[in-house]
């Protein structure tokens, strides 16, 4: 099957798949040839366009600072983002797709994070902005303001779950030194 371009009737551009075949022959010389073709004009817009809106969402999820997965029914990531793979300690895509949580962070830690994806997947029902300890790659705690949606099939049944984790490890660490400052601050007060 080969595809060619031509101009229709109209004068407007259109892409056309063309099958043509031997049906008889004889002493080697060919007697029938059978011939079809077929308009695939928008069936290749249709590509096109989905080729690109594939590359659009793929560039902002590479792009964004925060880290954005997939993981499918059995908690095994599908898709992980760079800030994702950092976040996880591990080099390339390749180490951290197939992987769940309890191949890289530790027992406790894996359990909280399962047990929110278990709800997000049996109830349908998303979890927003959830404050969650985890542990960066040089082993210190990290927190982040995690998001975790059901990721549905065309049918509307749940087959895994998106998720977006929200680094707030510094704000966190601001808020602590705060804290600090203004209990030392009302010690000092009540010295005086």
């Amino acid at each position: 099957m080969t595809e060619m371009r031509f101009r229709d009737a109209r004068r407007r551009d259109a892409l056309v798949a063309r099958l043509c075949a031997r049906c008889g022959t004889t002493r080697q010389k060919v007697t029938r040839i059978f011939g079809a073709a077929q308009d695939i004009t928008e069936r290749k817009r249709v590509e096109e366009a989905m080729t690109t809106e594939r590359s659009l969402l793929r560039t902002l999820v590479d792009n964004l600072p925060d880290s954005v997965y997939v993981k499918d029914l059995a908690g095994r990531k599908t898709l992980a983002n760079p800030a994702d793979i950092r976040k996880m300690g591990v080099a390339s895509a390749a180490e951290a797709l197939g992987k769940t949580d309890f191949e890289v962070f530790p027992p406790d830690l894996a359990a909280t994070f399962d047990a929110d994806d278990q709800h997000v997947i049996q109830t349908g029902q998303p979890v927003l902005n959830r404050e969650e300890r985890f542990i960066l790659p040089d082993g210190s705690q990290g927190w982040q303001l995690t998001s975790k949606a059901p990721l549905r099939d065309r049918a509307g049944q749940v087959i895994g779950l998106i998720g977006i984790g929200h680094d707030i490890t510094e704000r966190k660490r601001a808020e602590e030194a705060l804290r600090e400052n203004e209990a030392r601050l009302r010690h000092l007060r009540a010295r005086q």
